[in-house]
């Protein structure tokens, strides 16, 4: 708190960013009442109310409450009811300043991010009214970002940030599951996939075009293949494939991406997953095919970046993949296949884990390896494999307690 409105007013560093950021919410932690918290929460807002007559260091300092505060606050639950009452303060300061320069895109662009992060919290929150407000947030949002986009309809960004919010409605009716809510879900994601379709038509070499389309695709899949109605399989299959051509696409012009390689492998396995689920003639193979051509990327990732967590993980998951197939299948030499490919599983989180024993996924991916091969040992039945079981048990019974000791408030 012993922050000044002259530290803000003025530009910093993004490390003396960081370090007031962090000393705020320090503070907010440690007030010792309601009444402590409420005090500094006062300072907060007129530390915001001060700079709304400069429309530049305003915009400045609303920003490093909306994204830097919000963030960290949004890290520890307890600081929940003050993360909101700033979210209130910082958007009616922005509101304001998007009143007073009512031609400033920028400025109505920070207003429709205040306008999603409101509604983000609210979601979040749950409590009694917070959906409604959720959803007055986003409208409100969309409302502000289609005015951006008729206003500039060559705008790459506007119609990307329309897009978002045509996703984030979606996924809200999604969420609440209402009478209607389902069409209302399906309209949003069809009016996303159509912008986002028109951004890649004007831009074909556009890579976030591009991957932003694909994430369109496969929302429009996911959603046809939970509401699972007449047809509704082959309108999933048919916007996966979209998506899974639209990322080769990306992956040929840009073959030392390693975000267009993974997008790639992640589209291989979905359409690998839809094959296992809908277990046609041919499907099997049609599986296998793909399961197969997602390892053989994650393999070259892996190779590529041997020290990359995210490679490792994605590996390890395909292995997995792999053997999970394999041990359903059950045909000749599919015991030793699903073997074979959940001990290279293991093989990869083993030393993930040992170079990041403090990261909790690393730990919680370990412990599933671990689990599996105990599953498979205990179904298998052979001579060893009980004592095997057990000991692959206790292994992940061991991890997850070190992961409970270091972790004693997650869930």
């Amino acid at each position: 708190a012993e922050l000044n409105v002259k530290q803000w007013r003025d530009p910093v560093g993004a490390a003396e960013l960081a370090g007031a950021v962090a000393g705020i919410v320090a503070c907010l932690e440690e007030a010792s009442g309601p009444q402590s918290q409420k005090r500094l929460m006062q300072w907060l807002e007129g530390l915001l109310e001060s700079v709304e007559d400069l429309p530049y260091k305003g915009r400045a300092v609303a920003n490093v409450f909306v994204f830097d505060l919000d963030a960290a606050l949004g890290i520890t639950s307890a600081l929940e009811g003050p993360r909101g009452r700033l979210l209130d303060t910082t958007h009616s300061v922005i509101e304001r300043l998007c009143q007073q320069n009512p031609n400033d895109a920028q400025a109505a662009r920070d207003l429709s991010v205040s306008q999603e992060r409101l509604g983000d919290f609210n979601l979040r929150r749950g409590e009694s009214g917070d959906a409604d407000r959720a959803l007055e947030a986003y409208q409100q949002s969309l409302d502000t970002r289609q005015r951006l986009y008729q206003q500039n309809p060559n705008d790459a960004q506007a119609a990307r940030d329309l897009s978002v919010s045509h996703d984030r409605l979606g996924d809200f009716y999604l969420r609440r599951g209402e009478s209607g809510d389902a069409d209302r879900a399906l309209e949003a994601f069809q009016q996303s996939l159509d912008t986002r379709q028109r951004l890649n038509q004007q831009n074909p070499n556009d890579a976030q075009a591009a991957r932003d389309l694909s994430i369109s695709l496969n929302k429009q899949g996911d959603f046809y293949l939970r509401r699972g109605g007449s047809g509704d399989a082959d309108r999933a299959l048919e916007a996966y494939q979209k998506c899974h051509e639209t990322l080769e696409r990306l992956y040929q012009q840009n073959p030392n991406d390693a975000q267009a390689a993974r997008d790639l492998s992640v589209s291989h396995e979905r359409l690998g997953d839809f094959y296992l689920r809908r277990g046609g003639s041919g499907d099997a193979d049609r599986t296998l095919e793909a399961y197969q051509q997602s390892l053989e990327i994650d393999e070259r990732l892996y190779h590529q970046n041997p020290n990359d967590a995210q490679a490792a993980r994605g590996l390890s998951v395909s292995l997995n993949k792999l053997g999970d197939f394999y041990l359903r299948r059950g045909g000749s030499g599919d015991a030793d296949r699903a073997l074979e490919a959940y001990q290279q599983s293991l093989d990869t989180r083993q030393p993930l884990y040992q170079q990041n024993p403090n990261d909790a996924q690393a730990a919680r991916d370990l412990s599933v390896s671990h689990e599996r091969l105990g599953d498979f040992y205990l179904r298998r039945g052979e001579s060893g494999d009980a004592d095997r079981a057990l000991e692959a048990y206790q292994q992940s019974l061991d991890t997850r307690q070190r992961l409970n000791q270091q972790n004693p408030n997650d869930a």
